[in-house]
């Protein structure tokens, strides 16, 4: 069975009127059911173990699954953050033939989960579209609700890089950033 895994749909990430404004939170919602509900994909929306509802749309087929800590654990005192267990992660999704990965934070929680899984021989892969960084990706060009293209992702950072210079560049010459 090809699954998603969505990574803490909680209100304290996805209430942030900042990253999700009301309209993108609908497309946001558009998207993963067109792009992975709609096309036989199991929607798996993983949960701390204090948290029961996703703040997203949960359909009837969708499942909630836990990790082993909670929330308060998580993002613990201000440097030290507790992770959940991996393979306690894993054990929950391991029949899956094909597993997509979204959610909270892709540089973090989501390329952890989905590093392992990789380790564990599974064909994983992250949409880096659902998860945190969605609210500028949703506004390219390339977007599209129905379906995730990873090679429009690496073309477009290809093309920033390009634009702004290597990241080397930029610590050496901070007025590109702060250009008036």
């Amino acid at each position: 069975m090809k699954k998603v895994l969505f990574l803490y749909p909680i209100e304290e990430y996805m209430s942030d009127t900042i990253l999700f404004s009301e309209e993108i939170l609908k497309k946001f919602n558009r998207t993963l059911d067109k792009r992975y509900r709609q096309k036989g994909y199991e929607i798996n929306f993983l949960m701390f173990k204090d948290k029961e509802v996703p703040f997203l749309k949960k359909e009837k087929n969708d499942k909630i699954l836990h990790v082993d800590i909670t929330f308060a654990q998580h993002i613990g005192d201000e440097y030290d953050f507790v992770y959940p267990d991996n393979e306690v992660i894993y054990q929950q999704i391991k029949d899956s033939e094909e597993l997509i990965v979204c959610g909270f934070h892709a540089m973090d929680c989501v390329k952890r989960v989905a590093e392992y899984c990789h380790q564990k021989e599974m064909n994983v892969l992250i949409d880096v579209e659902l998860t945190d960084m969605f609210r500028n990706y949703c506004k390219r060009h390339t977007f599209d609700e129905e379906n995730y293209n990873l090679a429009n992702i690496i073309e477009y950072i290809k093309a920033e890089n390009y634009f702004l210079g290597s990241i080397d560049a930029l610590y050496s010459n901070p007025e590109i950033i702060f250009a008036k």
